[in-house]
């Protein structure tokens, strides 16, 4: 389950973070896809939300992962 990947995440867990990679990036990259519909840029933005998930891994309370990452694909 995708909040037992987010514990995991908070501990430093690169497996669980590449599993919720693995997860949601095509999710995430369809989201960006409809808004901007230039591929290269909805693959950079994806890369750069995970990138800021794993950076603020400690920090950020995330209870629904998948919407979590779907809001920030938005903003």
């Amino acid at each position: 389950m995708d909040t037992e990947l987010v514990a995991m995440l908070k501990q430093d867990d690169a497996g669980a973070f590449t599993e919720l990679y693995n997860r949601h990036w095509k999710c995430l990259y369809y989201t960006a896809m409809s808004i901007l519909q230039n591929s290269e840029a909805c693959q950079d933005i994806v890369q750069e939300v995970f990138a800021s998930a794993w950076q603020r891994r400690a920090d950020v309370q995330i209870e629904f992962p998948k919407t979590y990452l779907q809001q920030a694909i938005r903003f």
